[in-house]
């Protein structure tokens, strides 16, 4: 998503509920037949605005990144970065993965008051999941 100084919470709902339209969109369904996500929250130590993403592995066919960045920046109005690649290196792609399941946020190097909201905005909340099947 792209930065912004909206409340953590309320970026966090955005992002949730565009991954969901994501996965819904017909052309994704068609390439992407199942996945695994984990979240993750960081703060930029530049503009001070909170960035919270989303790392996902999926199965199925090829999908060009290009096709991607049009379809979400179309679900977010705006937000034009995205990665996509395919896994050459299993283990190196299933060590990257643990790290995300193991680090969505890191409340040690933040202040007080932005581990706070960062714990408010996440009460509650999956920070990780599956879908489809493969």
């Amino acid at each position: 998503m792209q930065h912004s100084d909206d409340q953590l919470y309320v970026q966090i709902d955005k992002l949730y509920k565009s991954f969901r339209e994501l996965r819904r969109r017909t052309d994704f369904k068609k390439a992407v037949t199942g996945g695994v996500w984990f979240f993750q929250i960081k703060k930029s130590k530049t503009d001070g605005c909170w960035h919270p993403h989303i790392h996902a592995v999926v199965t199925g066919d090829f999908f060009p990144r290009r096709r991607l960045s049009r379809i979400w920046c179309e679900i977010t109005c705006g937000s034009l970065v995205t990665e996509i690649r395919a896994i050459k290196d299993p283990a190196g792609a299933a060590n990257e993965v643990a790290r995300y399941a193991t680090s969505p946020g890191d409340i040690s190097s933040m202040s007080p008051d932005d581990g706070l909201e960062m714990a408010d905005a996440m009460h509650g909340r999956r920070i990780c999941g599956t879908w489809g099947t493969d």
